[in-house]
């Protein structure tokens, strides 16, 4: 009796108790479970978190690396921009941005890439519509200004061999071509989008009492002002005035070459003083009222249009290989070979200062020492300066060098403005283009650049 009233007392207590204590293990055993889980999650969100960051790290080192590559390419600014966006691509950091806009701010604005060899001479059409080039693939190629896009063979003229130079007619219509096998050619280009077929020029200018095979070549080629005349000079030591008569066939006019030299009997040729050795450049004043020519012969020659009289002789101590006139014609600027920029004022018909019985500059870029003194100096070229060109307006000066670079000079003071860095050979050419606002230079890369430079004509700086 007293068992059953023991077992009746005490059974609800220890079924409770146990109910109880299995609530309490059950308890015990999710919060260790819910520790456990919670545990995993942290686990696995600072595993998360920490390869997050690793990437972020990875991407932004490797973004990083490829700015820096970027920015040691400044020297070529397309591949610049390239690198560049790549880096910006992989991570926008601040060192992808600063790269970006950097290589954003390059002033180069085309790459016409379509020659196979060393380019040697660009030139804009004075109506501003088209761009010739022309190089040691034997190849002018056209090119349409506004698109910078040539439309391939249909606007591939193709020569014997080197073209040396080339100029574009007054009026745009015509495109003369200075030919390495000695024979200039004149092409009608002013609708060269409709043209199909192979280009055949409309005249060839030559020395026709010669075979073809001891014509020398002709480096230099210009149109005067008013489009009747065509100059070129020669690897013969000659210059040769051309005349087109009565919208006829182009006949020559006058050669001149050194007195020391016997000319060839024929129709308008003379002995005279002229140079003796290659002639390198031909050019007109802005009036068409004088030619200046720049020779091997370590001289540049002042001309008298019409007369042909000798005016000036500027004596140089190396080889002269750019001249130009300025456009109020009251300068010639030229460019030796040894790193050296030379301006000679005119005073009447004479140019530079009297030292004797010879002409010298007024101002010698650098000053005295040549190549050596540009060495390693920001303001000066330390290569051969092949090319000068002033801007339509005159207030600037844009010279091509054998260093790879192009400077643009300031007139009044001839202060280095800007320095065009993106060619990787020599540069053989370099001018403004009609309106003042772009620079074109062609070099040894097989590359022409067209540039948008700061110091342009129609800002009137």
């Amino acid at each position: 009796m007293r068992y059953e009233i023991f077992h009746d007392v005490l059974a609800r207590a220890v079924v409770g108790w146990r109910a109880r204590r299995r609530l309490i293990r059950e308890r015990q055993r999710v919060r260790r479970l819910r520790a456990g889980v919670g545990l995993l999650v942290l686990m696995l969100t600072t595993m998360v978190a920490l390869g997050f960051v690793w990437s972020k790290r990875v991407k932004t080192k490797k973004a990083n690396d490829l700015a820096e590559s970027a920015s040691a390419m400044s020297a070529d600014p397309e591949l610049e921009l390239l690198l560049a966006v790549e880096a910006a691509k992989i991570m926008f950091t601040p060192t992808t941005k600063a790269e970006l806009v950097n290589a954003l701010s390059s002033p180069m604005r085309a790459s016409l890439q379509g020659h196979a060899a060393p380019v040697r001479s660009a030139a804009f059409s004075p109506d501003g519509k088209s761009i010739a080039t022309s190089g040691e693939d034997n190849m002018v190629v056209l090119w349409d200004f506004e698109t910078f896009e040539s439309l391939y063979y249909s606007t591939m003229i193709e020569h014997p061999n080197f073209v040396m130079n080339l100029a574009f007619s007054p009026d745009s219509k015509l495109l003369a071509t200075a030919c390495k096998d000695g024979v200039a050619r004149i092409y009608q280009v002013d609708e060269w989008k409709k043209h199909e077929g192979d280009w055949k020029p409309i005249a060839e200018l030559r020395d026709y009492q010669k075979p073809v095979e001891q014509l020398k070549s002709i480096r230099s080629i210009a149109f005067s002002p008013d489009g009747q005349l065509i100059a070129t000079g020669s690897e013969d030591n000659a210059v040769r005035i051309w005349r087109q008569s009565n919208n006829g066939p182009w006949e020559l006019i006058k050669e001149i070459k050194a007195s020391s030299v016997a000319p060839a009997a024929g129709p308008g040729k003379s002995a005279g003083n002229g140079h003796t050795n290659f002639v390198q450049t031909v050019a007109f004043s802005h009036g068409g009222e004088f030619m200046v020519t720049a020779s091997r012969d370590t001289t540049a020659k002042v001309w008298k249009v019409g007369t042909w009289e000798l005016l000036k002789t500027l004596q140089d101590t190396n080889v002269v290989r750019g001249a130009v006139f300025s456009p109020d014609d009251r300068l010639i600027v030229t460019g030796n070979e040894s790193c050296e920029t030379k301006i000679w004022q005119r005073a009447g018909d004479s140019w530079g200062k009297v030292d004797g019985d010879q002409s010298r500059a007024d101002q010698v870029l650098p000053s005295q020492g040549g190549c050596a003194a540009a060495k390693g100096r920001t303001n000066f070229q330390e290569g051969y300066i092949d090319a000068v060109n002033f801007s339509p307006d005159g207030k600037f000066l844009v010279s091509a060098s054998r260093d790879h670079t192009v400077f643009i000079r300031k007139s009044d003071t001839w202060e280095k403005m800007e320095a065009l860095n993106g060619h990787q050979g020599e540069v053989y050419f370099a001018s403004y283009a009609p309106d003042g606002r772009f620079v074109i230079s062609a070099a040894d890369d097989r590359r022409v650049i067209v540039w948008g430079t700061s110091c342009r004509a129609a800002q009137g700086k």
